[in-house]
């Protein structure tokens, strides 16, 4: 989810959404405010684990995908019955493996979101 002073964040309170500590200290805001939202790693992108480091064979990639360290790949995994999609950056590329690391781009650190609320609305008439 991204957004940008031209392209105002639409999301729904409680919904899980957005990060537990950012939707937190949204809550009870009004129309104008302007807050600063510093979470750590804790509250935002989780700690960086070093578990989510993994080697996947170079003969279960496509042979004509050209993979360059420090470049995002997105790997299909299939776990629980269900196909998922994840992001990986490239650490290592030799002959035999790949070595990917799943954690989040931004994992282990601090982030700080500048945020102005536009609107606040009430929930949506039922049926």
């Amino acid at each position: 989810m991204e957004s940008s002073a031209d392209e105002p964040l639409r999301y729904v309170h409680g919904t899980g959404e957005l990060l537990d500590g950012l939707e937190r200290e949204l809550e009870g805001r009004e129309p104008g405010e302007r807050i600063v939202v510093r979470l750590g790693p804790d509250e935002g992108f989780g700690e960086f684990d070093p578990a989510l480091i993994d080697s996947i064979p170079r003969d279960q990639l496509p042979a004509e995908l050209e993979l360059v360290a420090g470049e995002r790949l997105i790997v299909s995994v299939e776990g629980g019955g269900e196909e998922e999609e994840l992001e990986v950056r490239i650490l290592e590329v030799d002959a035999d493996a790949v070595v990917v690391d799943v954690n989040h781009p931004l994992a282990g650190q601090s982030v700080t979101f500048e945020l102005e609320v536009r609107s606040v609305s009430g929930p949506e008439p039922g049926p």
